[in-house]
């Protein structure tokens, strides 16, 4: 039998921490600390961008074709 690969990815790292940004800058929003949570989304975007450019970077590898 194969086994399966079960390795978390770098994008999937940067997804996971731009989602927690932004849920982080939603409830600073929501609490009044307007700058804060202003960094915070800055940040997750920043985690977002980062994370499609893992995507673009590992999806050849990833799909066995070769350049």
């Amino acid at each position: 039998m194969k086994e399966k690969n079960n390795t978390v990815r770098k994008d999937q790292m940067a997804t996971l921490a731009a989602l927690l940004l932004f849920v982080a800058a939603t409830f600073q929003i929501a609490d009044d600390k307007m700058l804060l949570g202003v960094i915070f989304f800055a940040a997750a975007s920043c985690f977002s961008s980062l994370a499609g450019i893992y995507h673009e970077r590992e999806a050849p590898k990833s799909s066995g074709i070769s350049q």
